[in-house]
């Protein structure tokens, strides 16, 4: 009878450890899933404000102004345009 007890006591830790490690792990994995969600939320708003980013750097008008301002560039005037015409050979 006092191995039946024995071994009963002996299930009885062994079920009550599994179960502590079973929370324990079920907190753990919570904890991880809970951290995921915001990194995922993070990048998703990241992804969002580089797309307006993305879409402001490729409005024409900021990018006539960039080429004017900064490249000193100006659209073609027909008085600036010249004709080349290779001379035929003999």
């Amino acid at each position: 009878m006092s191995a039946r007890i024995l071994l009963l006591g002996l299930a009885l830790v062994v079920s009550a450890l599994s179960l502590v490690h079973s929370r324990y792990q079920e907190r753990r994995i919570y904890s991880q899933m809970e951290r995921l969600e915001r990194l995922s939320q993070q990048l998703q708003s990241d992804i969002e404000n580089l797309a307006v980013q993305r879409a402001a750097l490729g409005v024409t008008t900021r990018i006539d102004g960039v080429v004017r301002d900064q490249l000193g560039m100006v659209p073609i005037r027909p008085a600036d345009t010249r004709d080349f015409r290779p001379e035929a050979r003999r």
